[in-house]
């Protein structure tokens, strides 16, 4: 199947559907990009080292670091507060080799943005 000139439809803007949109975008389809949902989400998301490396590869992933918080630990509670787990994050050096807690709104934002300026 060709996707250079294929149009090609996108449903739904989160995390996933925003880097299919770019990455077809980026190798030539025209992509139209459903939603429902309008503003930022104010969650929170949180990038490990893999998903760092995609936002990298992408171009985003020097951008959200401006707006995320590097974990060097976790920790698990129940609802009721009790501490379950703690667990230290490694450290693996420069790069996109950690764990990055970032709004969501933020990481769509960047996305949506890299989407519209690839696709016009």
């Amino acid at each position: 199947m060709a996707i250079r000139g294929a149009h090609v439809t996108v449903v739904g803007g989160g995390v996933g559907g925003l880097t299919a949109a770019l990455l077809l975008a980026r190798v030539g389809a025209n992509v139209k990009l459903l939603e429902r949902v309008q503003g930022r989400r104010r969650r929170r998301a949180v990038a490990a080292a893999n998903g760092l490396a995609v936002l990298d590869g992408l171009s985003i992933a020097v951008g959200l670091e401006r707006h995320g918080h590097k974990l060097t630990n976790a920790m698990l509670r129940t609802a009721a507060g009790t501490r379950i787990l703690t667990a230290t994050v490694p450290s693996f050096g420069p790069g996109p080799d950690h764990v990055l807690a970032v709004r969501r709104g933020w990481l769509l934002a960047d996305l949506l943005a890299a989407v519209g300026a690839t696709t016009g």
